[in-house]
């Protein structure tokens, strides 16, 4: 005679998962591949991000070498887009030899005033800041050395010493680019110039890694007065009409792209920066601590 089995022993085993279950399965498998894509993308996000860093900072390290080579740091190349505006022009003091031109230089700017603009020193009173102080042009200019020989005396990369108003004296030995752009030959980019028959290699500009231009900012440091209120919308915080206590601060000049030096101590003193705009592609001049400028990549030059 058998034995009949217990009652109920094998029915969960013959009907089966119930649908429940089965859903309850795909919603915990569902959520744990989410978490594991998002903590994927984030970590991919920050070895590219670290990658993009040390490739500004190697730009910076460039203007550095520029500075202890030649004195000063880069001026401020021009942007225009056309030959009337754009980066080259004729010596005006001596009539033949070619140089960049510099940023804020026009027909009513003698030469003198065109590179006291591109350091961007303010009033007395520390009114009339410029906002505008940046170039996509600098760096292919004076650290990559891309422009013509009939600029700076040089076929090719690298460039003869520069003087100190911009013209290439084309004597002495040939200065090497400062940054070796080989590996990263889709990171140099040249620009169409309208109207003009130019070396097309003024036009350099040199990409980050979201493809948007890398610019370099230059400023003068300067000691903040009494006018602070001027800026308050640009650095929140500012000390509003105390000029003892605005001095502790170097500098308020630091372009807003750049960051903040009341939060940002390695910006107080500094004249030069590298600039990538991050991922967003975006740099607000206007406002320091401005939603845009959260994932800028910032390498500074004292």
């Amino acid at each position: 005679m058998r034995t009949p089995h217990p009652r109920g022993s094998n029915s969960a085993r013959a009907r089966g998962f119930t649908l429940l279950e089965v859903l309850l399965v795909v919603v915990i498998v569902t959520v744990l591949a989410a978490l594991l894509f998002v903590a994927i993308g984030a970590a991919v996000r920050a070895v590219r991000k670290a990658g993009e860093q040390q490739y500004v900072r190697s730009l910076a390290m460039a203007v550095e070498q520029y500075k202890q080579s030649f004195g000063s740091v880069p001026p401020l190349v021009a942007e225009g887009t056309t030959e009337a505006e754009g980066p080259l022009v004729m010596n005006p003091n001596a009539g033949t030899p070619y140089r960049p031109r510099v940023k804020g230089e026009g027909s009513a700017q003698d030469l003198t005033r065109a590179i006291r603009y591109a350091r961007y020193e303010i009033d007395a009173d520390g009114s009339n800041p410029d906002l505008n102080r940046s170039s996509r042009y600098t760096l292919g200019v004076y650290i990559l050395g891309v422009l013509g020989k009939k600029y700076d005396g040089v076929e090719g990369p690298g460039f003869t010493k520069p003087d100190t108003d911009g013209v290439f004296s084309r004597a002495g030995a040939t200065t090497q680019p400062l940054f070796d752009v080989t590996r990263h030959t889709e990171r140099v980019q040249r620009q169409p110039v309208v109207g003009s028959e130019d070396d097309p290699a003024c036009r350099t500009v040199i990409l980050d890694r979201w493809n948007n231009p890398i610019r370099y900012y230059r400023w003068l440091p300067t000691y903040h007065t009494a006018s602070a209120t001027v800026l308050s919308s640009v650095y929140p915080g500012a000390p509003a009409n105390a000029p003892a206590q605005a001095k502790e601060v170097r500098s308020f000049n630091v372009p807003p792209g750049v960051g903040n030096p009341l939060t940002n101590t390695e910006l107080r003193g500094a004249q030069a920066a590298v600039v990538s705009a991050g991922p967003d592609g975006q740099i607000n001049d206007t406002v320091a601590d401005a939603p845009e400028n959260q994932d800028n990549i910032v390498e500074v030059v004292k």
